[in-house]
């Protein structure tokens, strides 16, 4: 059985860009609403921000391949290096340019 909720909002905080009901939940408004005079992550970063996706489990290998992070192994302060994938190669270097991290980039998820 599903939980319905219903969240009542003023009518000028209604958005068309995002009409998505998470946007009006109480809660959510609170802390967003606490947020809006703090920096924001991209005031800390030099250059472009980068993003990616899973690529598909074919492209992963067993034995040989280049070191690839996926979420699941993205903690808030912490990398579980047991949790690493090998992804092929000519697939990495070819498709993957903008996802390799170097000494001081920023890893975040987004799941």
């Amino acid at each position: 059985m599903s939980n319905l909720e219903i969240f009542i909002t003023n009518l000028f905080s209604i958005s068309s860009t995002s009409f998505y009901p998470r946007n009006y939940n109480p809660n959510y408004l609170f802390v967003r609403n606490g947020m809006k005079n703090n920096p924001s992550l991209a005031e800390y970063i030099k250059g472009d921000v980068k993003g990616g996706s899973t690529p598909p489990a074919y492209l992963f290998c067993k034995n040989k391949g280049v070191q690839f992070i996926k979420t699941s192994a993205v903690s808030r302060h912490f990398i579980n290096t047991n949790d690493l994938y090998l992804i092929n190669e000519n697939f990495h270097n070819k498709n993957l340019k903008r996802s390799i991290t170097r000494p001081y980039d920023i890893i975040y998820t987004m799941t």
